[in-house]
């Protein structure tokens, strides 16, 4: 909303923008699990990929 604001857009665009916000309030929580999610995921399939190449080094 910061940067629409600096860009200067129209006052009705404004008013539906945030109208739009109103009706999803919960929309940049989700977005911001899902981040969340992406790194946790990420961490989980590193530490997996690192725990496999442990073992395939250590079993050999």
């Amino acid at each position: 909303m910061r940067k629409r604001k600096k860009e200067g857009k129209k006052g009705a665009t404004v008013a539906k923008e945030s109208k739009e916000v109103e009706r999803n309030t919960f929309s940049p929580g989700i977005v911001k699990r899902k981040e969340k999610a992406m790194t946790t995921i990420q961490i989980i399939i590193t530490v997996f990929i690192s725990f496999v190449t442990h073992k395939m080094i250590y079993n050999n």
